[in-house]
């Protein structure tokens, strides 16, 4: 039988004089092909067939029929129901809705019909078997009146949900408060006769989702609250549509021994919560603009603030692999039902720094890894919101407690100057499940949002950063050259860099620096092809236990440590020291983890500045500079980026700066504003690198006066303070290396021989010496010891064990 809630609930009315007769035709099967696909998504947009039967009703007044016992007075349900099996499979249909629309128009030309249209009403019901996840099946009912001339007109439409099945926390015993239960939610839409047109048809697969995932996130001590709560819930993604009702049925089969369920149902609009309405319409041109996925022009770029955080696993991968997808989501909308006029694009423009972070509200878990990125896309703000919810879905992220332990978080936190809020009157003021609430309402209270967006932005205000590195971490230098300046030839061979490398590790050194090319004045030049013979083969040999096995086996005596050095120089991170992109890549491939550029990815010649006048240069530059972004962020590693101008003994005038002072201070800050502006060319825009994968180098001993030199050493800290630079007054903005850590290279740099060369008189003694590289040591312990009283992060040395005992006890007294 019909169900009579639906006649009770929608006052169907039937013409006046005629009986209730109605003639059925009871759950017709049929193929069909829809475009929404089955219980799981589909992978293309194909339409997939899908199992689905269709049920109708014919108001019908039998009396003529009964009395004279002939068909022509009666409805022919042979031929109907022939009707609605060809009208089922002649096409692909977008939706349920647009499915049963199809049927009614096709019923509308059977002739057999024609002599009863006039006023004919119908109800047809279309459900789907194979609802999507979760739920037993989902339907579409059209109630429908049939004109004259075979048109018809809209009565009633509901929308059904059949037996969606979630877990939820609710009840009050003990045990109810500590495990989910499932539960067993039904529900109706009414859309009076709203329901024939595309914008009117139900987004089931989203729907069932959000309402999953609402009863699963749910606590509610009573089925009333849980029921009350749907409903609200139900009502505010419906929003944009004109004034639905729903019934919620919410069952509880475990809660009576003796029965199947205890159950409640209600039925609501929006009138029944208070503010609702209000709510709405305060929000109305938002609602309107959120409706829009996806914008048509580059010109309506929106720019968006999001912070990422991770504690699970390789927290750094996680992040890197969110980004990744971020960047990519057509890859990920094509698969949804998100209604693209336009391909939808996310371009990662600014990245902060990373920070670790203790966790916040739950502190029994791991510590996080936190950042954030400015982005510019054309996806409307809860589109972008169901984007960043798949992209956690897909990095690993599951459903656990609020603010508990995830492989990758993302949240919106501004979306242009935009205030948005899609929590209805009922939510938590803090609980954003399923939510979308910008500017995020607890981004004041988090410090490890704030100091991510203050690196992207000076605008956010973020708490101190004073505090420097724990920390130095001393580099090797390997230089497998026949012309450095320092050491040439004496690592060229690869049985003495393997040497030179066992060593450096087993005496401590974090990172080993390989360089196959000499930036002394007047090296000899090296092609692409020998740089790549020197460096590759070193770096491999490193990764090869049985090489390192065998070359090392003479050097390290203490066979008790001997296998442990072997694994710590195979895992110790490589860097290698070169301006070109295809060395760095060949590099990489060999097993290197970061890329060392004394050019910062401009090259050679790119000094002085590219100008007009010289649009090959310009080129050149740029062609560097692209191939260099293209590697490191395909193989996502660490980059050095190094202040110089072209070679290395030239270019000392920094008179254009002197605006800070004379030579000293001058050469300080042309270190802040050249390198600076390298660095901002290198990490904002599209296919720029994340802000956490560079570390500066000022370049002491390239280009720079003795006293320019020791400037930037004694004031290292400087270069990446949070001050003005580019002038004086209006004209003066941000430093650009704020808060970027620091490498500093002195070791044996030919300004530290000047210095031991000058005339000095000690009491009657001349202490001034010639010195050759090697023989500076003790010159570039002071050296290191002001720069980790400076803050740095790395030293760049060449006598690895001396710098580590410096380092030890410069840390001691200044850290």
């Amino acid at each position: 039988m019909e169900d009579p809630s639906y006649s009770q609930k929608l006052h169907l009315n039937r013409p006046a004089g005629r009986k209730n007769d109605i003639i059925r035709i009871n759950d017709l099967i049929l193929l069909v092909s829809l475009h929404t696909g089955a219980q799981w998504q589909a992978e293309t947009d194909e339409p997939v067939e899908q199992p689905v039967t269709i049920s109708l009703s014919v108001y019908h007044d039998i009396s003529s029929a009964a009395l004279t016992d002939k068909l022509s007075h009666s409805i022919n349900y042979v031929e109907v129901t022939k009707r609605i099996r060809e009208a089922g499979i002649s096409r692909p249909f977008q939706s349920l809705q647009d499915l049963a629309n199809h049927v009614i128009t096709s019923l509308a030309t059977l002739p057999s019909l024609s002599p009863h249209l006039d006023g004919m009403q119908i109800h047809l019901v279309v459900r789907q078997l194979k609802a999507p996840l979760h739920a037993k099946s989902i339907s579409s009912n059209s109630f429908a009146k049939f004109m004259v001339d075979g048109s018809w007109v809209a009565e009633k439409f509901v929308h059904d949900i059949e037996d969606l099945v979630c877990p939820a926390i609710i009840g009050v015993n003990v045990d109810e408060r500590l495990q989910k239960q499932d539960v067993v939610l039904n529900l109706s839409i009414y859309t009076a006769n709203h329901g024939i047109g595309y914008d009117n048809w139900i987004d089931f697969r989203s729907l069932i989702s959000m309402l999953y995932e609402a009863v699963s996130a749910s606590d509610f001590l009573t089925l009333e609250a849980l029921t009350s709560y749907i409903a609200s819930e139900t009502l505010t993604f419906l929003s944009s549509r004109q004034s639905p009702a729903v019934s919620v049925r919410i069952a509880k089969p475990s809660a009576l021994p003796l029965a199947r369920s205890s159950e409640v149902e209600i039925y609501r609009t929006a009138a029944d919560y208070p503010g609702f309405e209000d709510e709405a319409a305060c929000t109305t041109p938002k609602v309107e603009k959120i409706a829009v996925a996806v914008e048509r022009h580059e010109n309506d770029a929106h720019t968006v603030a999001i912070a990422l955080g991770s504690n699970l696993g390789d927290s750094v991968r996680n992040i890197e692999y969110a980004l990744r997808l971020l960047e990519t989501p057509l890859e990920i909308l094509r698969h949804s039902d998100v209604s693209m006029d336009a391909e939808p694009y996310v371009n990662v423009v600014d990245t902060s720094f990373m920070y670790e972070s203790a966790p916040m509200y739950v502190t029994d878990q791991p510590s996080f890894i936190n950042c954030a990125c400015m982005v510019e896309t054309n996806l409307a703000p809860v589109t972008l919101l169901f984007l960043v919810k798949e992209i956690e879905s897909i990095v690993g992220r599951v459903p656990s407690i609020r603010n508990g332990p995830r492989a990758v978080d993302l949240d919106i936190i501004f979306y242009d100057d935009d205030i948005i809020d899609t929590r209805s009157g009922l939510k938590d003021s803090k609980d954003l499940q399923g939510e979308l609430v910008v500017p995020h309402p607890l981004v004041q209270e988090r410090e490890f949002v704030l100091r991510p967006l203050n690196d992207t932005s000076s605008a956010f205000q973020s708490p101190s950063q004073d505090a420097s590195p724990s920390k130095t971490h001393v580099m090797a230098t390997l230089n497998v050259t026949p012309d450095s300046f320092s050491d040439g030839a004496k690592h060229d061979a690869l049985p003495a860099a393997i040497r030179y490398a066992t060593n450096s590790v087993a005496a401590g050194a974090s990172i080993i620096d390989v360089g196959g090319y000499s930036t002394r004045p007047g090296a000899a030049f090296v092609s692409v092809e020998d740089e790549i013979s020197r460096v590759h083969p070193a770096i491999k040999s490193m990764r090869d236990v049985d090489i390192l096995t065998n070359l090392a086996s003479h050097t390290l005596s203490a066979a008790s440590s001997f296998e442990q050095v072997i694994e710590k120089v195979m895992n110790v991170p490589i860097s290698v020291d070169t301006f070109r992109w295809e060395v760095a890549e060949a590099a990489l491939n060999a097993g290197a983890n970061c890329i060392n550029d004394v050019y910062a990815f401009t090259g050679p010649d790119s000094w002085p500045l590219s100008s007009a006048s010289d649009p090959g240069k310009g080129h050149a530059e740029i062609e560097c500079m692209e191939g260099m972004k293209r590697v490191a962020r395909a193989y996502a590693v660490p980059v050095i980026l190094m202040h110089s101008r072209g070679d290395a003994g030239r270019n000392k005038d920094y008179s254009p700066y002197e605006y800070a002072g004379h030579d000293g201070p001058a050469t300080l800050e042309g270190v802040r504003v050249e390198l600076g502006r390298k660095v901002e060319k290198i990490i904002k825009g599209k296919g720029g690198l994340r802000r956490w994968f560079v570390v500066v180098d000022p370049g002491i001993g390239f280009s720079k006066s003795v006293n320019g030199n020791l400037e930037v050493l004694k004031r290292a800290a400087d270069i990446v303070a949070d001050v003005k630079v580019g002038g004086l007054g209006d004209i003066a903005y941000l430093n650009p290396l704020k808060g970027y850590p620091l490498l500093i290279g002195a070791s044996r740099k030919s300004f530290l021989g000047i210095i031991l060369a000058q005339k000095s008189r000690r009491g009657d003694i001349d202490s001034s010496r010639e010195t050759q590289p090697h023989e500076r040591g003790w010159a570039t312990a002071a050296a290191v010891s002001c720069a980790v009283q400076q803050g740095a992060l790395i030293v760049r040395v060449h006598d690895v064990r001396e710098m580590m005992d410096v380092v030890k006890v410069a840390e001691a007294l200044w850290r």
